[in-house]
């Protein structure tokens, strides 16, 4: 009885989650599908997966059968946490790791990064949107796109001088898939190129994620490392209207966000910008850079 009772419980969770997930990116019922709360995406597919586990442990089904829901089960409640992680679990990773996931602070004040820079073209596009909007930005630089030429020239110098510059290593590739020392060498090479144009405290390592090995690596540069709170996604999908509607719907103070500069990935942050940039401030936002968020922050 104890086992039915937590398996429908679970099941009704995962279903709630799974239909919001659904009007999320059918744009159904605006924003309100994408908000984070004790309701949202990612705490009911939290919910399900406890009750799911209690599931697990009181009931008497073949091993097999048990086996097969807890594989389709996990894969689903985990797919729905990743992609709309509740808040309150990103401030126990804040809490128990070196990494920096969103900042504690009352202000309605957010940060706003950029992956993947510099491309001459977009990130110019990009540059003139924030200016234009009142709004700065953190640009997490992969050095090996900064070339000799006078535009590129020209546009990292413009970050460093309006905004703020980040290590986003050398260049595009899964920090987590390289050994302690090849990551170290990368990121350190990262490093001496953009003191070439400003003092760099950040590092975003390649691929989203970080291991124990790469954190010590962090420390050992004295680089702060920082992932982010409210990530649409924009590298994986090419919807400006989800990644706007979900950056409007799950900012709150403190946030970081995450978007990527290059090629058609900054044309459409370009868009997403012109989008959330209004909205924001009309909620009474202010959008910067990292360390102006951090000295605003408890």
């Amino acid at each position: 009885m104890i086992a039915r009772s937590l398996g429908y419980v679970a099941a009704a969770l995962l279903a709630a989650s799974g239909l919001r997930f659904l009007a999320a990116v059918c744009g159904l019922g605006g924003d309100w599908a994408l908000r984070s709360s004790l309701l949202g995406i990612g705490s009911l597919a939290g919910w399900s997966l406890l009750f799911g586990a209690g599931w697990l442990v009181f009931s008497r089904y073949a091993w097999w059968r048990r086996l097969l829901v807890a594989v389709a089960g996990l894969a689903a409640a985990l797919f729905l946490v990743v992609v709309f992680p509740p808040f309150w679990l990103l401030s126990v990773v804040d809490h128990f790791s070196s990494a920096r996931f969103q900042f504690d602070t009352d202000q309605k004040v957010v940060a706003l990064t950029i992956d993947d820079a510099i491309d001459p073209n977009t990130t110019a596009r990009i540059l003139d949107v924030l200016n234009s909007h009142s709004a700065k930005a953190t640009f997490f630089v992969m050095t090996d796109t900064i070339a000799d030429d006078e535009a590129s020239r020209a546009v990292i110098e413009r970050i460093a001088a309006e905004h703020e510059l980040g290590n986003h290593q050398t260049r595009d590739r899964p920090g987590w898939r390289m050994s302690q020392g090849e990551f170290a060498a990368d990121v350190q090479q990262a490093e001496e190129r953009l003191a070439e144009f400003a003092s760099v405290p950040w590092l975003r390592p390649g691929g989203g994620l970080f291991t124990s090995s790469m954190a010590r690596t962090a420390e050992d540069e004295q680089l702060q490392l920082v992932l982010g709170s409210v990530y649409p996604w924009d590298s994986h999908q090419s919807s400006t209207d989800f990644s706007a509607r979900f950056v409007r719907a799950r900012v709150r103070p403190g946030s970081i966000i995450v978007l990527h500069d290059g090629g058609a990935r900054g044309t459409r942050t370009v868009e997403v910008l012109n989008s959330i940039l209004p909205a924001l401030a009309a909620e009474g936002y202010r959008v910067t850079t990292l360390a102006e968020v951090a000295e605003v922050s408890d």
